[in-house]
């Protein structure tokens, strides 16, 4: 169903999407072909999308004319249905809270689902009164004026334009109302995808419109962590007196405190064989548990753990308030969030999506060639897995990248078996599989990310890290100490420079310049790599093994001696941040959230203001 498809995006960031039919008059009878085939196409979505719809994350809409009896018996079905959990218990509702007319509806509505389920494409796997319990449990009716509209609609949608005018005067936006009305003429003919932003440039330059009033709220409710007026603090227990850099006193933790991970401005840290919650805002602890080993996972309002019989607990991020376990098996290590969605990979293999709000699973893919090697990647629509066995026509060890939908987790492609895989990432264009050559050499194969084939591949030495894409460029680091900047579409080197002996940390890549750390020499290298210059460098007391990042146009970088540096992006002006080191380790890095670093260092964990 498709007239028309609204999407938006939920609380944590959640994809919502809304497909609504348009009709102005339906029959809603099963002689009727029209009302087969529209109940069809909803039955299509249905098939479909059920994890989808049954989640809430997708929904139907019908919208017809005022007084249209039919489809007001039917959206008096859809209300009982959504409160039905069940297609047995929306019967029985259904045969207590519905009048005549509506239990004449649902009959007539078994008839038109069971016809198009014969005349449709897709052979139904669930049984009649189930599909068109599902149909209408996530049905909403829409009465809106389809046959021409008269002055009371006009009047409403002048008042909503008001605020999106310069001066907020009825002329002004009657204006803008007659203007909306000439673009959606524009876009039906056309069936366009529109977006906030094609609406905006369509505006843009007209005298009515003065853009929209005010920013919006973020997308996931988060309460950012804003730097707070400095307070004096007289060093009480479990705390340092603060260094003026801080923004709060530094917070007493264990020497093997992992680095905090930053969600909706609460900072998570496993500390030892505790679990520490603390506000981002003011450094006070919201919660301790203790728990088990590993890391946990952080979003949606939610702290998931790996508990016993490797079951996913979760546990309200601000409370610390248990929730019962998620009913699936779950290999620690192999489980992402994004976008109110978990992905992990199960204890006996295959990958599953589970919507973090409902619980309800989205969906399941298994691969019946090898096991998944390493946590999935999730990039835009789609996820990445690395499958590593052995298939009927490939050598033991060997694995393949795999793309998925992350909407229904249907399979879009899979590459070639690819051998000794040493480093991978996903870039914007290519996902970069370093693979061991021998001899400690290596060879780098960029796959293309619309169907998984070969672009190219460019021989190294043994890589360091894996490939850092910026833009045109891929950036490629070795252990003999070399840089090497390669077409990211072509695979050619652009150029390539000795940049020390060793490097054990990844580069930063900017607009225009790449930061390089090395271990040996202790220094910090910076090249404009558009004009293959060198712009500055800096010696340091202590090796730099960690990888620089960027806040605006200042590049921060640590060194082993114990000190944060910043430099000035262009031209390398240095100055000292904090005394603050912090262990180089496979776990994340330190977050850096609104101009904030949040890091563990020295048994106690600091937020530091960058900007």
């Amino acid at each position: 169903m498709d007239d028309l498809l609204v999407r938006g995006v939920g609380v944590h960031g959640t994809p919502h999407v809304l497909a609504i039919g348009v009709r102005r008059r339906p029959k809603l009878t099963p002689a009727d072909e029209s009302s087969v085939r529209l109940i069809g196409a909803y039955l299509d979505v249905v098939h479909e999308r059920w994890p989808l719809l049954r989640s809430g994350r997708w929904a139907l809409g019908l919208a017809v004319a005022p007084g249209c009896v039919p489809a007001h018996e039917l959206g008096a079905l859809a209300t009982i249905a959504a409160s039905s959990g069940t297609e047995g218990v929306f019967r029985a509702n259904a045969a207590s809270d519905a009048d005549s007319k509506a239990r004449r509806r649902l009959v007539q509505l078994d008839a038109i689902v069971e016809a198009a389920v014969a005349g449709g494409k897709w052979t139904a796997d669930v049984l009649v009164r189930e599909l068109t319990w599902r149909l209408l449990y996530r049905l909403s009716l829409l009465t809106i004026r389809l046959e021409g509209a008269d002055l009371s609609d006009r009047t409403s949608a002048v008042e909503r334009l008001l605020p999106s005018t310069p001066n907020r005067s009825n002329h002004e936006a009657d204006a803008l109302f007659s203007r909306l009305a000439e673009l959606a003429g524009t876009y039906a003919s056309r069936g366009a995808e529109v977006t906030r932003s094609m609406i905006r440039a369509d505006l843009y330059g007209h005298a009515a419109f003065a853009g929209e009033p005010s920013a919006l709220p973020e997308p996931n409710g988060s309460r950012a962590a804003t730097p707070v007026a400095k307070r004096t603090s007289r060093g009480t227990k479990g705390r340092l007196v603060r260094d003026s850099a801080d923004l709060w006193p530094p917070l007493k933790v264990g020497e093997g405190a992992t680095q905090p991970q930053f969600s909706e401005g609460v900072l998570v840290v496993r500390d030892r064989s505790l679990l520490r919650a603390v506000d981002a805002a003011i450094g006070e602890e919201l919660w301790k548990h203790p728990r088990t080993s590993g890391l946990p996972v952080v979003g949606a309002g939610t702290v998931y753990e790996v508990a016993a019989m490797r079951q996913l607990r979760p546990r309200d991020l601000r409370s610390g308030q248990r929730r019962g376990p998620l009913p699936f098996r779950v290999r620690e290590g192999a489980v992402v969030h994004d976008r109110g969605t978990l992905y992990f990979a199960g204890e006996a293999g295959g990958l599953m999506a589970i919507d973090c709000r409902s619980r309800e699973r989205l969906w399941s893919w298994r691969d019946s060639t090898g096991t998944i090697g390493s946590p999935p990647v999730v990039r835009g629509e789609n996820v990445y897995v690395l499958v590593t066995g052995s298939s009927a026509s490939s050598q033991p060890g060997a694995s393949h990248l795999v793309a998925l939908d992350a909407t229904v987790g249907k399979e879009r492609w899979r590459s070639v078996d690819l051998p000794s895989i040493r480093h991978w990432t996903v870039g914007q264009t290519s996902a970069y599989m370093v693979l061991s050559a021998g001899n400690s050499c290596d060879r780098t194969v960029a796959l293309n990310l619309d169907d998984g084939t070969a672009r190219w591949e460019h021989a190294t030495a043994q890589a360091a890290v894996a490939p850092q894409e910026a833009g045109p460029v891929v950036f490629l680091v070795d252990r003999e100490g070399r840089l090497f900047a390669v077409d990211a579409t072509k695979g050619t080197t652009r150029w390539g420079i000795e940049v020390g002996a060793r490097i054990s940390a990844a580069p930063l890549a900017t607009s225009r310049t790449v930061v390089v750390p090395t271990r040996d020499p202790h220094r910090l290298t910076s090249y404009d790599y558009r004009a293959e210059e060198v712009l500055w460098t800096h010696r340091g007391p202590g090796a730099f093994d960690k990888q620089p990042f960027a806040v605006g146009e200042t590049v921060f970088a640590a060194h082993r001696a114990g000190q944060l540096l910043a430099f000035d992006e262009s031209t390398g002006k240095r100055r000292t941040v904090a005394d603050v080191l912090w262990s180089h380790d496979p776990a994340p890095p330190p977050p850096v959230v609104d101009g904030v670093l949040y890091v563990a260092s020295g048994g106690f964990l600091r937020a530091l203001p960058l900007v």
